[in-house]
């Protein structure tokens, strides 16, 4: 079995050979693999097969469809959610990131919106 070692996040790694057709999708139970672009991503690959669990697959272009978003969108929206790289800001959920980004088109415009009315953590360097 070929192996590939990331040189930094793995799943912006798998992110890159999905992209390249290399691999059909991206293995990870961790959504930020879609914010790195992957076409497709596959989820519960380790979960027991005793809990009967069927494997999801997610297809990016569809969630963007349905969202409504472009990448750059879909990106600023999981940001306000909280990720891997920024912890999420009180009050805002996903209904909310994904109304402030609909009705303002960016994280850059929504953050004017976003701190009068939430607290937004000292360490949200965005």
């Amino acid at each position: 079995m070929p192996v590939v070692e990331a040189p930094g996040e793995a799943e912006a790694q798998c992110a890159v050979l999905a992209k390249a057709g290399k691999v059909f999708a991206a293995g990870s139970d961790d959504m930020d693999t879609l914010t790195f672009g992957t076409p497709k991503l596959v989820r519960r690959l380790n979960v027991s097969e005793s809990r009967k669990m069927p494997l999801l697959e997610i297809d990016l272009g569809q969630v963007l469809d349905g969202f409504g978003f472009t990448m750059d969108q879909f990106i600023d929206c999981c940001m306000l959610c909280g990720c891997d790289y920024l912890d999420p800001i009180k009050g805002v959920g996903p209904k909310s990131a994904h109304s402030l980004i609909s009705k303002h088109g960016s994280l850059e415009d929504a953050m004017g919106h976003i701190k009068g009315k939430y607290p937004v953590p000292e360490s949200w360097d965005w």
